[in-house]
Parts: C-alpha cells; structure tokens; sequence
C-alpha cells in the first residue's frame, strides 16, 4: 500500500507511520509539507490513500483535498488531525473526503483505511460497469435510449445522438421537440412514449421516419419501446431500441418497381411478338410489290413508303424488347449513324424542356458489328444519367465518329487492338464526377443518386455491352466541367456492309432444295412459302407439330432444312426440330421467332449453337439466311 502523507509536524508524522507499519508491515509512505512536493506525488501516480493534516503552514488540509479531487478524483482521501470542529468536519466530508481520524485515536486509522480502500475498490468495479455498459450501447449501431414521462432524454447513446447532430450530453435532459424540427415526426414520437406510458406495455413501430438534422435524407427505424422500472424507484421510464432498416426499405421499394417493370415488360415482349408477326407480313408483301413493280410505276412508291413504316416499327419492337430485356442478342453489321438517327425521337421523349439535345452524325457511315438493341441500350442508359447530372437543365451531345487507336493504347482499351474504331459518345454540361466517384464509377449498384433514383446498374451494364461487343469504354470527368462517356467499338469496311444490306427489290440468292416451313400463323406461312419457292426452293409447309411430323414421315426424299417458329401451339420449335430430325439426321435447322421466350433454346441462341432469324424479316433477310445455313457447317444442335 503506498500512503501519501500530508504533515509538517515530524513528531506526529512518526507515530502516524507507525500506526501504518502495525497495520501492514509493507507500507510505503511518501510524506510531504508543502503543495509542490504534494501534487508531484499525485500525478507521479501509484498512491492508494492520503492522509493529510487540517493545519499546514500555506497549504493546509482543504487546500489538499481540493487538489486531489482535481489530480486523483479516485484516490480515498482521510483527514488526521489534532482537532477540528464539528462544522469544519462537516465542510470535508461535503468536498469529497472520505473520513477524519483524530490523532489521539489512531487506533481507528486501519479500520478507516480498510473501510476507504473496500470503498475505492467497489467504486472502481461500478465505474468499469459503467464504462462496460457505456461502451455496449454506444457500439450498437441503432438509437438506444431511456426517456423519462414527459420525454426527457436520460440516457442515449451515439448513434441517436448523431442523428441529431449533438453530443449524447447534450440530449440528456431535453426532448425531441427541442432539437426536431419536423412536427409530424415529433408527434409520432411523442403519440409512441405515450402508448407505453398509458399502458405500460411495448409499443413497436416496424418504419418510423426520422430526418436527421445534418442532412443526408430520411431515414427508417424500426422502433420498440417498452416500460421500464428502476429498482428502488416508482417513477416508470421508458427504453427505447432502433434499428435503421433504411436500405431494407430502399431494397423493398425497388424490388416492387422491379416486379412492375417485370410485368410491363412481359405486355410489352407480348405485344412486340404479335407485332412482330404482323410486320413480317407487311414487310414481305411490301417486298413481292417492289419485285413485281417495274420502276417508274406510279404503286411503286406507296410500296416504298409501306416497307419504310415497316421497318420502322420493326424497330420500335426491338426497343420494347430491348425494354423487358427479353431480347435475343443478334450482332449485325449496322452504321452508328443510323442508330442515333433511329433513337433520337425516344431520347428527346426523356427529356423534357431545358435540356438541349443536339445528334451529331460521322461525315461517312461508321459501320460495326454489335445488336442494335444492345447499341440504343447503351445510348439510352447514358443520356438518362446525364440528364439526371443536370436537373436544372443543360446540353447533351450524342455523336458518333471514326478514331484511329494506336501503341501503346489507354489503360482503358483493354482488349483492344491498334487500328480504326467507331466512336460514340455521349457528352453533358452536368456538374461532372469527383476522383472517388470516378474511382466507383463501374461498381455494381454503386450510385450517387438518391435512395430510390438509380439501382447503380447504368454504367456498369453500359461496360458489359462494350465488352460482350468487343470494345471498350471511357469516360472523362471533372467536378463542374460535366462528362463524357465514349463507347468504341472496332469499325469494319464499308463494302460488306453495302453487300450485306442491298436493295431490296436485287436478285436474292437462289436454291433448289427441299425446306420443310413449320408456323402457325397462316399469313406468314403463306408468305414464307412464297418467299422460298420464288428463289427455287421446294416448300413443304406446316401449321404445326402434327403436320410437320406427317409430311416428315412422308418425304422420302432429303430434307435439307427445317425452318420453324419457336413458340407454337402444342409443340414448340425445339420439339419439332428433335422430332423431324430423328426422321431425317441430315436434316438443318433454322429458328424464326418474334419472341423466343424463355428456357433452354434461348442459351443455344445467345451461344451461337443453333441458327436463329429474329421476326420481323423481309424477303431478303430470309433468303441469306437460308442459304447461310446450308451452305455453312452442320449444326448437330
């Protein structure tokens, strides 16, 4: 035990030190006179009692007691003296000592240090307790707190306080009404103690709002309060306990948009697939009318304006499709310019007034090899967040242009190659991206949008489409400078591209074998078989599985191709195309489909393993696809 001793009479100190020794025989006692030599040994540390004399010249015994509660506030305090008054004895006990022995009765100063040091000890257990529990509640990441009737806050820990932006001292004492300044939620809260108070049962709210004072939008708890009673006490408090389910309910909202955009966009796959029949036949009757009509014809042109419209709302479906992200991916070889022309009318439809949408066109034709869907998903993402980035309006620029990539390439191209590439980009006047942001920019569900504005799948899925494509992405940005977001892709000749989209109303590849057509709708089995039997093809056509099955059965010569639709009723296209070929194993097969659903055909397509002509098709479309697959490897799928 080491003693601090206060005493500047060696006499006394001696019989002091003694009384000590007899009581433990290690004592260790650091004995001083004056405030310097005093203080030092305090804040040295290590002391366990003091002992102090009530008259000491110029630093006497209040003067000690006032320092130690300062430097050592835990260390037990005794006063020893001669004599002190009753009033003076009183005026000690009220600033912090812990006892007074009289130096005629030492015999007692043992029992007062046991008695202070038991004391010291179970304080110390309280105190670390305390701190425990202190320390529990403020790690809790949910509001935890006591509330008196009335709603004075007793106890609160971080996490409510930070909410309303003070420190958790700060709250102890005051309500919510004296730092809420949002009414309604005042009144919940307090409609809430009440319920507990009056019945003094638990009260729980499963989505309570709370919009902290620091900003950063409302919040959602789940909140449960219960009555509380204090032992020794019959004033009833209330406990309180929160968690934040903001994110579940953010989660929650979006799942419900989710499973009603899912319903919207399977009307909207439904309604693209018949629209897609009834083009087929639109475009192959526009299609018969230009083969037929001599130029100069004044029908010739009505036919010209009919397969126009066709195509056109050809790709309208494809953006509805595009939409319910049912689409099948179909790479074709298609001038960039022609897909910010055929987008421009959906995009200036996003935008409303104050925002300034300006097309900008290759001076030649930038031809790729990507999906067409897949390039307007792309522009369609991008221009969204970039009008997002500027809600007060602004200019957004999408334009297509040829670069020349060459060594060493950007660390953003990877996987590309040095040579020409096709450009397109979307550029705003937006308020632009900081480094952290950017740093981000690709990260799934990462996004600096409100709560239930963006999922962070954008620009993420925009690298996904370049990469599948074979290209590459980058962006540029600057906080208040806006962004521009390039997409390349490897340009290709112009003359295949010429060759691959002919005139319609040219001499189509010819053939002279025998095709078995299975489709239910009667107008485009007519056509088609009309189509195939112009270009010398021998047609076999069927309205279904049972036909199908039936002229199969009866052919007996080869049976070079099956061309089916996939979605049919009864037997589907996959179905057919098993049965026909354990008739005919020679046989090849080509799907055709407005909407090839869901399921395992889909795979094969989006894998290239089987040969696939999406709905709607004009003459010509066929006509190379038919000779493309038999005239290329057999596919054994």
């Amino acid at each position: 035990m080491h003693v601090l001793h206060l005493e500047d009479d060696p006499v006394d100190a001696e019989l002091i030190q003694r009384a000590l020794a007899a009581y433990d025989k290690t004592v260790k006692v650091t004995l001083v006179d004056h405030r310097s030599a005093f203080e030092t040994a305090l804040q040295e540390g290590g002391v366990d009692i003091i002992l102090s004399d009530h008259n000491v010249p110029l630093f006497g015994g209040s003067d000690a007691l006032a320092v130690s509660r300062i430097i050592a506030p835990e260390t037990p305090f005794i006063l020893v003296t001669g004599s002190v008054n009753e009033e003076a004895a009183v005026g000690y006990m009220k600033a912090g000592a812990w006892d007074y022995i009289l130096k005629d009765r030492l015999g007692r100063l043992h029992l007062a240090i046991e008695e202070a040091i038991a004391r010291a000890r179970q304080e110390r257990a309280l105190s670390n307790q305390e701190l425990f529990l202190r320390t529990i509640i403020d790690a809790a990441p949910g509001p935890i707190f006591v509330k008196a009737r009335g709603g004075k806050y007793l106890l609160v820990n971080r996490a409510l306080a930070e909410l309303y932006g003070v420190s958790p001292a700060e709250l102890i004492g005051r309500t919510d009404a004296d730092l809420h300044n949002v009414p309604t939620e005042v009144s919940a809260f307090h409609e809430g103690d009440e319920q507990v108070f009056q019945h003094v049962a638990p009260h729980r709210v499963p989505e309570m709002p709370f919009t902290p004072r620091g900003g950063g939008g409302i919040r959602w708890f789940d909140v449960t309060k219960i009555p509380l009673r204090i032992p020794g006490e019959e004033e009833l408090r209330l406990l309180g306990m929160s968690t934040d389910v903001t994110a579940r309910r953010i989660m929650e909202q979006q799942l419900g948009q989710a499973q009603k955009l899912e319903t919207i966009g399977q009307l909207a796959s439904g309604v693209a697939h018949d629209f897609n029949n009834a083009l087929t036949a639109i475009l192959a009757s526009a299609d018969f009318l230009l083969t037929d009509l001599p130029a100069g014809d004044a029908s010739r042109e009505d036919a010209e304006v009919i397969r126009a419209a066709a195509v056109h709302a050809a790709s309208l479906t494809r953006q509805l499709h595009s939409f319910s992200r049912k689409q099948v991916v179909q790479p074709q070889l298609l001038d960039l310019n022609k897909v910010i022309k055929a987008i421009d009318g959906i995009l200036r439809r996003l935008l409303t007034e104050g925002y300034d949408l300006q097309s900008v066109p290759s001076a030649a034709p930038l031809v790729v090899n990507a999906d067409p869907g897949q390039i307007e998903q792309v522009i369609l993402n991008v221009v969204v967040n970039a009008r997002d980035a500027m809600p007060e309006g602004g200019r957004i620029v999408v334009q297509a242009r040829e670069v020349i990539l060459t060594d060493p390439l950007p660390t953003w191209a990877e996987g590309l190659v040095p040579g020409p590439h096709a450009a397109l980009s979307v550029t705003d006047t937006g308020t632009g991206m900081s480094p952290e942001v950017m740093a981000r920019v690709f990260e799934p569900f990462f996004t600096t949008k409100l709560p239930g504005k963006g999922t962070g799948l954008g620009l993420a899925t925009v690298r996904g489409v370049a990469r599948a494509s074979g290209g590459a992405i980058d962006i540029v940005s600057a906080q208040g400078q806006g962004t521009t977001v390039t997409f390349y892709l490897p340009a290709l000749p112009l003359p295949a591209f010429k060759a691959r989209t002919s005139d319609p109303a040219g001499k189509p590849p010819q053939g002279s074998e025998t095709i078995l057509l299975v489709e239910d709708a009667a107008d485009i089995r007519g056509l088609a078989t009309r189509m195939l039997a112009s270009a010398g093809y021998r047609v076999l056509a069927a309205e279904g599985g049972a036909a199908a099955e039936a002229l199969a059965v009866a052919e007996p010569g080869t049976l070079h191709l099956l061309v089916t639709d996939i979605l049919m009723p009864g037997r589907s296209g996959p179905e057919v195309a098993r049965l026909v070929r354990a008739l005919h194993p020679e046989v090849r097969i080509l799907y055709i489909s407005g909407h090839p659903g869901e399921g395992p055909i889909v795979d094969e397509i989006l894998q290239g393993r089987v040969h696939f002509l999406p709905k709607p098709f004009s003459k010509l479309d066929l006509l190379l696809k038919v000779r493309e697959v038999l005239d290329g490897p057999f596919a054994p799928g």
